[in-house]
């Protein structure tokens, strides 16, 4: 797992969040929901809360302009880490929220378990600090069951190997949200898919799940 910075009033995606949430703090974003925070058993759930209703929303704008500033995060990561590479990216990155008391994600998993490419790279990047229970939890080596917390602040993202690694959460006891974006890339020479998304249902396909980075 490797951790790097990025520029907070370029990428401001933190910002955008709270306010589409109307929140002092992301790390409050539980408050929303008055105590209805339901845990999700199984993979199907992840991305069937409120949470996610409302934020998903910013993706049906036109021309949504968070998707807009997503693409443009993507080129500086791809330019910056994989320049000489032709890369294919997660078209729509993924929203989590891990409230107090509870998961973001329902079952410890290896990504490639889930119609995933072992090829695949993931990029974790939290709105909210992320530290002890309220983080993702990943082995250092497969199959080793070393676990430890990727941890990151507001303005860091980290690259990890999600699709081969088993990882997962363990129930937030810090009393706050972590709130984050997730998406993977893969060098579109090891690009090679069958099936959809567990969660979403979206073909693995160019043009549905994925999307080819401008040269």
């Amino acid at each position: 797992m490797e951790k790097y910075s990025y520029d907070l009033n370029k990428f401001n995606f933190a910002e955008i969040v709270r306010r589409r949430f109307e929140v002092r703090s992301l790390e409050d974003v539980d408050s929303i929901l008055e105590g209805d925070l339901r845990i999700p058993t199984a993979p199907s759930e992840d991305q069937k809360t409120t949470f996610h209703k409302i934020f998903y929303g910013l993706y049906e704008e036109e021309n949504s302009p968070f998707l807009v500033l997503y693409e443009r995060f993507i080129e500086h990561l791809v330019g910056l880490h994989y320049p000489n590479c032709q890369m294919a990216y997660q078209k729509k990155p993924t929203f989590r929220v891990q409230a107090p008391n509870n998961i973001a994600v329902a079952k410890w998993h290896k990504d490639k378990e889930y119609n995933h490419s072992r090829h695949e790279l993931n990029i974790y990047l939290p709105l909210t600090r992320a530290f002890g229970t309220n983080t993702i939890w990943c082995e250092k080596e497969e199959d080793k069951g070393d676990y430890a917390p990727i941890e990151a602040e507001v303005g860091e993202y980290c690259i990890w190997d999600g699709a081969n690694l088993n990882h997962g959460n363990k129930k937030n006891t810090t009393g706050c949200s972590r709130v984050s974006l997730d998406f993977r890339i893969i060098d579109f020479d090891k690009f090679n898919y069958q099936g959809s998304s567990i969660t979403t249902k979206v073909p693995m396909k160019l043009g549905h799940y994925w999307k080819l980075c401008k040269s």
